[in-house]
């Protein structure tokens, strides 16, 4: 399967979750039936629905900058995560090393497919510190929310500091598509030039403009 095979296929599963979880939720309201296998379900499909969003972000950065490596980890991220809230899910699962475990495969899916989507686009070298800068803070974001998670911090110096780094982060991101923008280049009208030799290297043009050409 290619990478073009690869987002058809999750953009599919992602349309068809999601209508799946819209029909239960209509289905549930209407019966006034909305039980436990409901909700159940309701998460399964967002949860394949989100992962399926972070593995075409990924396959779409594998096929416009071949960064395969780093492409693939996502996609396996992914999975990996989706893998794990399902199973938790549906098994109950009260250890609280699995859903730690679970959420932080959760974060780093979502922040690979964050910024692999947004160094997609090949801006002008002017502008391409912005999209350092945002592969740069989107993993220091990532990596205190895990450290978070792990170690329970509660000190609220600690959280303000990483409401510090997601406004950066949302101002990057809002940043690197203007940019883009920015950077296209409105493409110039050509014209063919028909010369006439009049004598020597002097030449005229249609309009009977001279011209003295020289070989460069």
């Amino acid at each position: 399967m290619n990478i073009s095979q690869f987002k058809r296929l999750s953009l599919g599963s992602l349309i068809g979750f999601l209508s799946l979880s819209a029909l239960i939720a209509i289905g549930a309201l209407l019966s006034g039936e909305f039980g436990s296998t409901q909700i159940k379900v309701i998460l399964t499909t967002l949860t394949i629905s989100g992962a399926s969003i972070c593995a075409m972000a990924c396959s779409a950065f594998i096929e416009k900058r071949g960064g395969s490596g780093v492409g693939v980890v996502g996609i396996i991220c992914a999975a990996v995560a989706a893998g794990l809230t399902i199973g938790g899910i549906w098994g109950e699962a009260g250890n609280e090393i699995y859903w730690k475990t679970a959420v932080t495969t959760i974060i780093i899916s979502a922040a690979l497919a964050h910024g692999l989507l947004l160094l997609i686009p090949v801006l002008p070298s002017a502008y391409r510190w912005s999209q350092g800068l945002l592969a740069l803070t989107v993993v220091v974001l990532a990596s205190l929310v895990i450290v978070a998670v792990w170690g329970e911090i509660s000190v609220a110096g600690y959280y303000r500091l990483v409401g510090v780094v997601a406004v950066l982060v949302v101002l990057l991101t809002l940043i690197v598509p203007i940019y883009s923008r920015l950077g296209t280049a409105v493409p110039r009208e050509t014209t063919d030039l028909t010369l006439t030799q009049e004598e020597g290297d002097v030449y005229r043009d249609a309009a009977g403009l001279r011209y003295r050409v020289t070989r460069i």
